[in-house]
This record gives structure tokens, sequence and C-alpha cells, in this order.
């Protein structure tokens, strides 16, 4: 990640003034590595292709979890967005850890859900990447 965002930024001229370069830029600044591990009989698998609404959801109904948004192993890496519990283990109702590799890595930030509430946008979920705000989450230094 740390060359992509060197590509970026000699290739990207209007956000010089920005904070960071984008997603990947601000990955790095502030995500972690989570733990991957199956998920717990409790949590129901989700629809497919919903990671941002999915997690949302439950983050919303289950307090005990929080919203991780960030970049996730499938087959390559993909922006993604689980849950966490209170050992930093990956939540993922979205993927299962077994299927078709999904799952294998997962690299993100948490977002108190209040702020993912008030951040995402009907026509669009990510938090990371919300073109409908002109990505002002990169414009400034992120303070939660």
């Amino acid at each position: 990640m740390r060359e992509m965002r060197q590509q970026i930024a000699t290739q990207n001229k209007r956000q010089k003034e920005w904070s960071y370069l984008g997603m990947e830029d601000f990955l790095l600044h502030h995500g972690r590595f989570y733990n991957p591990q199956p998920l717990p009989p409790d949590v129901p698998k989700m629809t497919p292709k919903m990671c941002f609404e999915n997690a949302f959801l439950l983050a919303f109904l289950r307090p005990q979890f929080r919203y991780v948004e960030g970049l996730a192993m499938g087959i390559i890496p993909v922006h993604h967005a689980w849950l966490i519990d209170d050992n930093d283990n990956v939540i993922d109702p979205t993927w299962s850890a077994t299927e078709y590799g999904m799952g294998g890595a997962y690299f993100g930030m948490t977002f108190p859900v209040q702020f993912v509430k008030k951040n995402r946008h009907r026509h669009c979920l990510s938090v990371l990447d919300n073109w409908k705000t002109g990505y002002r989450l990169y414009k400034q230094p992120y303070k939660p």
C-alpha cells in the first residue's frame, strides 16, 4: 500500500491540499490488521455484496460490535466493511472466512456507528469511498 500511495501522490495533483491522498493513504495513517475468525453461530449470514449495509445494521442493532471499514483479502484486496468484537476479532456477516479464500486478512479502522450513520448516503453506503460528499473525510486530519 505504501508503494500505491506514492504512485497516487505523484499522479494526483488536485488532492495536494488534502490531508490524505485517498483511501489507501487514510488507512496507512489510521488502519490496522484485525484477526479473522469463523462467523460466530449467533450472528446471521447476511446478504452477499451488501457488506456496508450488513455491517452498519449489525453494529446499530448490537452495540457490542464495532463497525470497521477498510480492505479485506478476497481473491484480491477489496474495499469491505465488517465488525469486530471486544477482542478485535473479525465478525464478517457478508463473507464466510472459508468461502473461496475470502476474508484471509482484514486491514481497516473502526468508526463509531453514529459517525457512520451521519456520513453515509443512500446511494453511497461507504464511509471511506463516499463520493457523494466529495471525499470530505480526506480533506482534513481525521479526529474521531
